[in-house]
């Protein structure tokens, strides 16, 4: 794909009727190319500008307006340049209708973008990619999602930790805190208490800490909605300091020990004798302090509508850095609620499965949330399946509307004895 293929797509109007292969090369073309990125966004504004009415009288004031004193010639180009108007605003009428039919069928993207979201095809990539737009998927076996019955979980994004208390450290004091609080539409923490602590010195610096956190917020019926009475428990463990960390061995170079250190390469074999002698490779590691910036950005752009700029910003995040099983839970939970708030709910149930795959899942919205879509679009078994191992992995303990989801396929006939 190059600019005089994106030139030729936008002269045709021909973006609907692209392959996934070609929307790919289109993606990664534009993504890269300033000059057809910016001509791709002035397509779209012309596309969602609204088309004005045209007079019905439009010839008729036209004429109206010849001065019956002017010359007959300037009579005469009058009528010409009238007839000419209407001409072209019936003209511009029908290719607007005409674009509009091609474009009927397919969903509209909750922002202007260059394209739509790629679709992530492993928790460790090493590049970033593109794929089809976003379009209603066609599964046997499902019918149309009712967006009535879709609701996403609220999601941390930004969680500062709490200070130590002076005297807890001094002492070597350990204490936990349950906080209450309130996540509003925009996903900002308000109202937080302590519900209960182990000691009262606790639960100012928690108090402190939950007011600054940041949360993707609860989405249903494809309407974010404030959450009250959201509780967790912050706990302070006292850790001794580590030990100074030991000089690498005589003959061993800084980089050896760094790799060491990090447990990103493993020891070093010996290599036959006449091989040639290859450099270990130097893994990238996203520490998270990183991670935790570039998830504000994500955030940042998400309550700000700007999804498209939230995609970009988790693509970058895994083409850069190696993730580890948290951060990529962390993630593809992020990519499954970008993607639902597109109404691209295949890929959003897509990402929530990669998301819940891992063996240490930290986010149970995750789990709810894929249920959701699954009751969404009808397949009720999949609902049920995901809600009882969510059940299984926390041990019993689900929330509330994991009990909700689970009495709504009960009284639909979908039980444990049905599956």
């Amino acid at each position: 794909m190059n600019c005089t293929d994106v030139a030729a797509i936008l002269d045709e109007h021909a973006q609907q009727r692209l392959t996934p292969a070609e929307r790919c090369a289109l993606d990664e073309h534009v993504v890269g190319c300033e000059p057809c990125a910016s001509t791709w966004r002035a397509q779209m504004a012309l596309l969602a500008l609204p088309l004005p009415a045209t007079p019905a009288d439009l010839v008729e004031r036209a004429l109206r307006a010849m001065d019956a004193r002017a010359p007959r010639r300037a009579r005469l180009r009058l009528a010409v340049v009238g007839a000419v108007l209407a001409v072209g605003a019936a003209f511009a009428a029908a290719t607007a209708i005409h674009l509009l039919e091609r474009t009927e069928d397919q969903p509209a993207a909750a922002s202007a973008g260059l394209g739509d979201a790629p679709e992530p095809a492993s928790p460790h990539a090493s590049a970033p990619q593109t794929s089809a737009p976003p379009t209603q998927p066609n599964i046997a076996g499902t019918t149309a999602v009712s967006v009535e019955d879709v609701q996403i979980e609220y999601a941390m994004m930004i969680r500062t930790p709490p200070a130590y208390p002076r005297d807890a450290l001094a002492r070597k004091l350990d204490g936990d805190v349950t906080v209450s609080f309130t996540i509003d539409k925009g996903g900002t923490v308000k109202n937080v208490r302590a519900v209960r602590s182990s000691d009262p010195q606790f639960e100012a610096p928690a108090i402190a800490a939950v007011s600054q956190w940041k949360y993707l917020p609860r989405v249903v019926a494809g309407k974010r909605v404030s959450v009250d009475g959201v509780q967790t428990v912050l706990r302070f463990v006292f850790e001794p300091p580590s030990p100074p960390k030991a000089a690498p061995k005589a003959g061993e170079t800084p980089r050896q020990f760094q790799l060491k250190a990090q447990g990103s390469a493993p020891a070093p074999v010996k290599a036959a004798e006449g091989a040639p002698q290859t450099e270990p490779k130097l893994a990238h590691p996203a520490d998270y302090e990183v991670f935790d910036r570039s998830t504000a950005v994500v955030w940042q752009r998400i309550v700000t509508d700007d999804l498209r700029g939230a995609e970009l910003e988790l693509d970058e995040l895994r083409a850069t850095y190696d993730l580890d099983d948290r951060q990529s839970n962390q993630v593809w939970g992020f990519y499954g609620y970008i993607y639902t708030q597109y109404g691209d709910y295949g890929r959003a149930i897509d990402s929530y499965e990669k998301a819940v795959a891992f063996p240490t899942n930290f986010w149970q919205g995750q789990w709810t949330s894929l249920a959701s879509l699954y009751f969404a679009r009808h397949q009720y078994d999949r609902a049920l399946k995901t809600l009882l191992a969510y059940k299984n992995r926390s041990s019993g303990r689900m929330d509330s509307e994991a009990t909700a989801m689970i009495e709504k396929l009960r009284a639909l006939g979908v039980t444990e004895e049905t599956l």
